[in-house]
This record gives C-alpha cells, structure tokens and sequence, in this order.
C-alpha cells in the first residue's frame, strides 16, 4: 500500500484566505488515485479533483489547496492514495478556519483641537476577511450624519485610510464621531470620539422685533 506522510498536525487559516494542506506519498508501484476525507462532527466528505474552490488532490499535485476558506472548510483532514495493491491513508490533521467581523480601535475617545488646525480622528482596524467598506458617523444636537468619503474639508476616512482627518475645523465640528467597518461577516462599529474645538467666534443671534409706539395723549 502507498506511504502517506502528511504536514503539521493543525492548520489554522482566516477566513476568506486560502490553506494548502500538505501531502507526500511513497509508493513502489504507480498511483493509480488521490483524493481526501473531511471528517467534521456530522458527517464525512471525499474531496475529489476538480472539485469548486479547491486545487491539488491530483496524483501530480497530492496537496489539497483550499482557496478560500470559510467556517464550513473546518474539520479533521485525511490523505488517501490508491496503487495496485489498494488506499494507504495519512494520519489526520485539523484545519481550523477562524475570523470575524471587523474590529476597530480609537486611540483616544475625547480629541481636543485649535479653531481651524487640522485634527486626525486616528484610528485601527483589524479584520479578517478584510473590510471591503468604511464610513464615519457624527451625532451632534440629537442629529447623526454620515460623512462621506471625500466630503470636502475632509481627509481619509475611506478603506485605504480610514483615520479622518478634518482639515479645518470649526465649531460646526464638534461632535460625537464614530467609524464603521465592513466585511463579508458583518458589520464593525468603533467606541465614541468626542471632538472638542477650542477658540473661534461664538456668534449671537439676537432677534429683530418692530416695536410699535402707541401716543397715550389720543
């Protein structure tokens, strides 16, 4: 029967990223036939060439290759070979897939900044699969506006760089901010930004009445 030795005994893998799981086999005759077993907790699947999403399990290439992993792809892995004179089979090795939805971390929750210098709301995000889309929130006098990415006055604040930079604030800027990411799992929502703007002009609205004057003497 073929010889089958196999990689590490567990394999960890993000989900949405691909996993090879390695396969050697030594045989005195041809291999006639490669294919794999997942064994999960309900049930047992033969993976064969050719199968969707996957690459390898081919006498040529034994490896199985999982081109992106999802939580279903998680199990206990067996190589089998077939020659002559019958299957030879692997010890089995874990694959476990892992991920979530986006987490994001604020540096600081209460930013102050200067009327009109430049302030960056920095912030962090860790996410597997990656985040495929990133906006901010403001919540000012009971009022919640989303910035788009671009706005003017605005840097950042989109996938590529998803701290926002406001370029010139003002008082109209202060503001409870908060950012959102999300990937294929879900939706991610950071902690409070409070925005502080210190100095500029409080202007006073002061209303205008006609007053009418009534000559008593009449």
């Amino acid at each position: 029967l073929p010889i089958l030795s196999i990689g590490p005994k567990k394999y960890n893998s993000m989900f949405g990223q691909s996993v090879t799981v390695h396969c050697g086999i030594l045989s005195s005759s041809p291999i006639l036939n490669v294919f794999w077993e997942r064994n999960t907790s309900t049930e047992v699947i033969t993976i064969t060439p050719g199968l969707s999403g996957i690459e390898g399990s081919t006498t040529e290439d034994p490896a199985l290759t999982i081109l992106v992993t999802s939580y279903s792809d998680s199990g206990t892995y067996t190589c089998l070979a077939e020659n002559s004179d019958g299957v030879g089979q692997s010890e089995s090795v874990t694959l476990l897939v892992t991920g979530g939805v986006p987490h994001i971390s604020v540096y600081s929750t209460s930013v102050y900044s200067d009327y009109g210098q430049g302030v960056t709301l920095h912030v962090t995000i860790d996410s597997a699969p990656k985040y495929f889309d990133v906006y901010w929130e403001k919540s000012a006098h009971g009022l919640v506006s989303v910035i788009q990415s671009g706005a003017v006055g605005t840097e950042g604040g989109d996938v590529d760089i998803p701290s926002l930079t406001i370029a010139y604030p003002t008082l109209s800027d202060v503001g409870v901010y908060t950012v959102n990411a999300i990937n294929a799992l879900g939706f991610g929502k950071s902690a409070d930004i409070k925005l502080r703007i210190r100095g500029g002009k409080v202007i006073n609205h002061i209303a205008a009445y006609n007053l009418i004057y009534f000559d008593k003497k009449k």
